[in-house]
């Protein structure tokens, strides 16, 4: 980023309108983090899609004692 230019590695392939005012600011991301023991049981009748998504989890690391 330099000054109110920013240089990406890829495209972007979504257009903004600049009458929005489009922000881009950090989130705070923790790396390198693990998970042990987590347990999560759905308490509704739902669709099982058997697997379970963590956005936003870089280099996240589940684990099992």
């Amino acid at each position: 980023m330099e000054g109110n230019r920013l240089a990406l590695d890829r495209p972007l392939y979504i257009d903004f309108d600049p009458e929005l005012n489009p922000v881009i600011r950090p989130n705070g991301l923790i790396a390198n983090v693990g998970i042990e023991d987590l347990h999560i049981r759905r308490l509704d009748a739902g669709i099982d899609l058997g697997e379970t998504y963590l956005g936003a989890a870089p280099d996240l690391g589940a684990f099992e004692r």
